[in-house]
Order: C-alpha cells, then structure tokens, then sequence
C-alpha cells in the first residue's frame, strides 16, 4: 500500500494468573544539524558581467574612493537535501559567517540576509545575470521584486574581524521551513549592508572555498508519530480473556500472542485498519486451551 511504514514498536501484556504487563513507545526528540553552503558567490556592481564564484572570500558592502565606492553583494546556499526530514518542524535556525579582512579606515554596519526567490548558479552568476547572460536578474545585484525579499530575515551589526551569527528570527526559521517542506523554493540567501552605498562599509567574508566557511545550523523537530497504542483493559473471565484497546487515526494495529516469551512466533488474534477517528476495540480471546498467554498491539502500518 503506498504510504504506508512498518513499524516495530510492541506493546507486549502477559496473563496469567492475573499477571499484566505493559509496555510503550519512545517519543519525539529533537535533533539538529549544521552544513556549510554548497554554493556562494560575489555580485561586483562595477564589472556587471563577470562571475565570482571561486575565490576565497566573498566581499559585500561598499568600496573606498579607490574603487569608486564600488558596491559589492554575496549569494549564499545550503542544501538541506537528506538532513532534515520531510514533515520536521524547524525551531532555530542561525548562520555563523568569519569577516577575515576590513577596510584600513572601516565603517561598521548592520548586514543583513535576504531569503533569494530565483535561482542562480555560482560559476555563472554576476551582477547583472542570475543563471547565464540570457537569464537576468530583474534588477541588478540581485534587488528586484522577483529576485529577493526586501526585508532581511536576520540582521547582524559587524565591525572588526572575528565570527559573526544572525541570529534566529521568526523570519529565518520561516525560510528554512520553507525550503525542508519545498526544496524546489532553497535558492539561498543575499548578503548586504544596510550602509552599502557609503564608502568602506565593505567586509571580506570567508567563503566556502576557505578554511573558515559560513555554517547553518538548524534546529528541528522530526515528524511526530501518531500517539502509539495501549492495552486498555484486560481482564479474565472462566474461560476467556478481554482485551480492549484503542486505535488511533492513521495507525493500523494488530493484536497477537504468544505462548512464552521470548518468542519469534506470534499469532495474529484481530487486524484493525487505521480508521480517521480514534476507535475503541474489544476483544474476547478464549484461553480454555492455554493457561498462560503473552498478548501484544503491533503497529502493522502508519499511513499519512
């Protein structure tokens, strides 16, 4: 059946003589991850055309009287392919950046990550073009409407060398979210000053090709599985025992026994389906034959 996931979760019980034994499921955990980018890139205002995709730093900022206050930007991405799991629920996410290098008369400033909506390929990108000559951004730098959100997700204020974090934000758990339920949409993020345009506000940040290359550490919850089921009640009568349990939505479960424990051969009493709704089942097993039997709930498939 397509959707489904076998499980090996058991929920053994013994009777006999009156003896009862439950057992249930570990819960949820929270895991995290940090990766480096698998792309980045410089976008240089004064040569339009040409790709930076390969040096070892990335510059953002503005230049000084030298360089005619060139202004500079940085691309960014990550791949969360196979680190975090489809339906995970993301809760903190931060990204470390290394400035190696400063003006000699630095202006400090705020720099900010703007969550990119195109993609765009790191040994063709440049200023003007996102993908190939052919492919443009909609506004140079990567600014336009179409190109980038107007509003960075986490700002950081940086000044001399060291490490840098942006900090989690509302705004940057979003777009990671976005990108582990929508991997189609991870284009990365743009790096820019909010003082670009003045002269010396520029920052050398290590680029993945150094030894000190920009991290993404993610927080996240896995997918959470359905509440597992419990032996409701069980309870003996002349010649049989009643068990009652409870299923819920989206589980299927099978209730089996055994003659001793450990066993590899469990017989299957009752199958029930996973229904939308949670669903109480009673069961009446005879015991005229056995005195003394192992009972357990196995969830047989999980369907989403």
């Amino acid at each position: 059946m397509a959707g489904v996931r076998r499980s090996t979760c058991l929920f053994p019980a013994k009777f006999s003589l009156g003896f009862l034994l439950v057992a249930s499921c570990i819960g949820a955990r929270a895991d995290s991850i940090t990766v480096q980018p698998v792309a980045d890139a410089e976008l240089r205002e004064g040569t339009p055309t040409l790709n930076f995709g390969a040096g070892p730093t990335i510059v953002s900022g503005g230049l000084g009287l030298s360089a005619a206050n060139e202004t500079r930007r940085g691309l960014f991405q990550f791949d969360l392919a196979g680190q975090v799991p489809a339906g995970s629920t993301v809760t903190s996410v931060v990204v470390t950046v290394a400035v190696v290098k400063v003006p000699s008369i630095p202006v400090s400033s705020t720099f900010g990550l703007r969550r990119l909506l195109q993609p765009w390929g790191e040994t063709n990108v440049s200023w003007s073009a996102r993908l190939s000559p052919e492919t443009p951004w909609e506004a140079g730098g990567a600014a336009g409407e179409s190109d980038s959100v107007a509003a960075p997700s986490s700002t950081v204020f940086i000044a001399d060398i060291g490490n840098y974090t942006f900090a989690s934000t509302p705004n940057l758990v979003a777009d990671v979210q976005l990108w582990a339920d929508n991997p189609s949409t991870n284009f990365g993020w743009l790096l820019m000053s909010d003082a670009e345009t003045t002269l010396r506000s520029a920052r050398h940040f290590a680029a993945r090709e150094s030894t000190a290359p920009a991290t993404l550490t993610v927080e996240f919850t896995p997918p959470t599985t359905p509440t597992p089921p419990n032996i409701d009640l069980i309870a003996r009568g002349s010649d049989t025992v009643n068990i009652q349990f409870t299923v819920q939505p989206t589980l299927a479960i099978a209730l089996e026994y055994a003659n001793a424990l450990p066993s590899t051969n469990w017989t299957t009493l009752t199958n029930a389906i996973a229904p939308t709704t949670p669903v109480t089942v009673n069961y009446s097993d005879s015991i005229l034959s056995d005195p003394q039997r192992f009972y357990r709930l196995r969830v047989t498939g999980s369907v989403r």
